[in-house]
């Protein structure tokens, strides 16, 4: 993984899941064992929740040497090389304070949190006041983005079955009636676990691309879909008519999700005015 040239004061770890699998590798063992690079002999690491097997890794990557703390609920906790007493957050890490949405964007931020922790005694100020601003006004585009309306619009970059599973989960928590999937992927992704994760749970999916030269196909994907799908299924040639067809298909009272490529989500974002020029 390119973040392991350098050696960082603190590195963190997030979840790792299935992806880019033809340069990391076909196991999740192989993926932890590439992103365990970072690791640095003496420098802590903290962990977001993981899968048992990259977990294995992490620790084996940091053997005797790395401290390894786990970013729990409410404070670092101590796996391997790290004294024996939890840390406490400067500040509870909760949905009432986040801005963000969705349960993985807790875990990113207590993931960031016991970072901060970490950097506080290698001598940075980090005010808990300033921390807790962070919190509350942190913007992420793409990354379970809603976008009020009726319908309303969430724009998620998932673009693997991991990241599809949490999508859901967020999709799940929101108040509508029928989903309407806008789903577009790359050729090098796995459509059919993205698909396996978000079809089902909607009424109706329309089929987009990008523009990007790695979009896959929308009859590649269109044909991954269609046994997973009870309700209409639109392919469109691109992403802004993609969502028209979305809310043609959908009342006031349903939701449309745009997801499956950051491609995707950022043409949906440009599509519907969020987009900015940055200098």
């Amino acid at each position: 993984d390119t973040v392991n040239v350098v050696t960082p004061v603190v590195a963190a770890i997030t979840p790792i899941s299935f992806d880019h699998v033809a340069v990391l590798g076909p196991t999740l063992r192989d993926i932890a064992r590439a992103k365990a690079g970072i690791v640095k002999p003496g420098v802590p690491v903290v962990v977001a929740p993981q899968a048992d097997e990259a977990l294995a890794e992490i620790l084996r990557e940091a053997g005797d040497a790395s401290p390894v703390w786990a970013a729990d609920a409410s404070s670092l906790r101590p796996l391997v090389n790290a004294p024996d007493l939890p840390r406490a957050y400067p500040v509870p890490v909760d949905a009432a304070l986040l801005s963000l949405k969705g349960q993985y964007q807790l875990e990113n931020a207590r993931t960031a949190m016991g970072v901060a922790v970490l950097l506080r005694d290698h001598g940075f100020e980090l005010p808990a006041r300033v921390i807790a601003d962070a919190l509350r006004t942190v913007s992420w585009p793409a990354r379970f983005e809603v976008v009020p309306g009726t319908p309303a619009v969430v724009i998620d970059g998932a673009m693997n079955g991991a990241s599809a599973a949490r999508l859901r989960e967020g999709l799940a928590a929101l108040p509508h009636r029928r989903l309407i999937l806008v789903l577009g992927t790359s050729r090098d992704k796995d459509v059919g676990a993205i698909a396996r994760e978000l079809v089902p749970a909607a009424s109706a999916v329309v089929v987009t691309r990008s523009r990007h030269p790695r979009s896959a196909e929308q009859e590649v994907v269109a044909e991954v879909i269609k046994p997973l799908l009870q309700g209409p299924l639109v392919i469109t040639d691109d992403v802004p008519p993609a969502i028209d067809e979305a809310r043609r298909l959908a009342t006031k009272d349903d939701l449309i999700c745009v997801a499956g490529s950051l491609f995707v989500a950022a043409a949906a974002r440009e599509a519907l005015g969020l987009a900015r020029e940055i200098d």
